[in-house]
């Protein structure tokens, strides 16, 4: 899943789950955790998770937050947001108008010139 990605050989490799409630984005953490899919409850908030991953002799630590999709958490996600290495936004077809929210939460409240 993250084989493609440049990160920065540090301590300090944020990723971000975005997207509207029930699109799997704690089932895609969790598969990347453990290699399997399994049911789980509705995230509250956010959760969090920190994994090294050792790649050409070098460790790479990847923080992952795992954001609620509920609107009524909508408004603490630029705190997620901030500071973020990659973002990943899920979406299912009929979530697919979501996508320029995602998209223009990340513009304007990350860092990174690239989005």
């Amino acid at each position: 899943m993250l084989d493609n990605i440049k990160f920065k050989m540090s301590n300090n490799n944020k990723i971000v789950l975005l997207g509207n409630e029930g699109v799997g984005k704690t089932s895609i953490v969790n598969r990347f955790r453990t290699g399997e899919f399994f049911l789980t409850d509705t995230t509250i908030g956010a959760s969090f998770f920190s994994q090294i991953i050792i790649r050409e002799k070098s460790s790479i630590r990847l923080n992952i937050w795992d954001t609620a999709g509920q609107e009524r958490y909508q408004s603490i996600l630029p705190m997620y947001v901030k500071g973020v290495d990659v973002a990943i936004i899920c979406i299912t077809k009929k979530d697919i108008n979501s996508i320029k929210k995602y998209i223009n939460l990340i513009k304007e409240h990350s860092e990174s010139s690239s989005v």
